[in-house]
This record gives structure tokens, sequence and C-alpha cells, in this order.
């Protein structure tokens, strides 16, 4: 006996491409599953000019996920992929009014999922982290932990150093600092 799939792309993919470092690229397909996420104090974008956003603010796929934050998707019926120079690969989808974000990444290939809806963005809670290479599977939504200076530090001297850029330490302490004074608004 067949199974029938919750979720049928009924159109096919388009691929965009955006010029820049890391040259990010999104696809989307249509999905009757999607449902936009309510009316809020975020911004609403439309599909194309959602897409547009991330195209412009984004260099990577985290940042895509992050942008949740500022922005609200509306009048789409569509799900996403976006990928970017590393390998790092994220379905974002709008079901049941959340935004659903599942990824791998260069270093693990589990597929994870993250629900913004579960996460707590208002101003005086805690900033969370969480390392997108970790040994994690499944919906890793509670697996943030509170933001740590020290580890912040640390994953971006790591990174560049992967990365093979030269930055001093001090001018990361600096720059950090410098970001975690901005206030929540």
């Amino acid at each position: 006996m067949k199974r029938k799939s919750r979720r049928l792309a009924v159109l096919g993919s388009i691929l965009l491409l955006a010029p820049g470092l890391l040259r990010p690229c999104t696809s989307f397909v249509f999905q009757k599953q999607t449902k936009n996420p309510p009316p809020d104090e975020r911004p609403p974008l439309r599909s194309a000019f959602w897409l547009q956003h991330l195209l412009d603010t984004c260099a990577t796929v985290e940042e895509v996920a992050a942008s949740e934050r500022a922005v609200r998707m509306s009048e789409t019926v569509d799900h996403y992929l976006a990928a970017d120079a590393s390998g790092d690969v994220a379905a974002v989808e709008f079901l049941e009014g959340r935004a659903v974000v599942h990824f791998r990444s260069s270093r693990n290939m589990e597929r994870r999922s993250i629900d913004l809806h579960k996460l707590d963005f208002a101003c005086g809670q805690p900033v969370g982290m969480l390392d997108v290479h970790a040994p994690l599977r499944g919906d890793i939504s509670a697996a943030f932990k509170p933001y740590d200076p020290e580890a912040g530090v640390a994953f971006t001297l790591r990174f560049l150093k992967e990365s093979r850029i030269a930055f001093p330490e001090e001018q990361i302490r600096a720059l950090l600092k410098a970001l975690e004074s901005f206030p929540c608004k």
C-alpha cells in the first residue's frame, strides 16, 4: 500500500544566486501546508521582498535563521532552501504559522531543526548561543545555552583561523564587546 505524503511540492524550484564573499543562495518551492505567521510587531515582508531582504543582509545560513527576529514573512505559500559557501544548508518552512528551520552543517550532517517560536526573543531575556556543528540531531530548540562572551571570542578566533583570516585577538574582543553593548529594542 502506498503512503500519501503530507507535504507535496507542486511546482519546481527556482534557484537565485547573489553576489558576495560567501555567495549565499536560496531556492523556493510551493507548499500547500504553508501557513503564514500571524501579525505582530515585526515588519511584514511578502515572499519576494523577504527573499531579497535575506540576499541583502545575510551571508551565511546562520544569519538566515536569525533573520526571523527582524522581519515577519507574510503572504507566502513557499518554503525555502538557503546554502552558503561553507557548505551549510537550511530549509525554512512556515508551518502552522511558525517559522521552522531545518539544517545540516558541513561538520554535522544530521538533520536538525529549530522551532523559532520555542525561543524567547524578548528584551531582557538572555541571549542564546549554539554551536551549529555540535553532535546534535532532531529538534534542537532547547539546546541553546546562555551567551558566554569568552565562548564568543573562542568561536570567532577559531572561525578566523580556519578561514585563514588574520585578525588580532584584542580587536576581536573589542568588536564583540561593542556588539554585546547594543541595546535590545
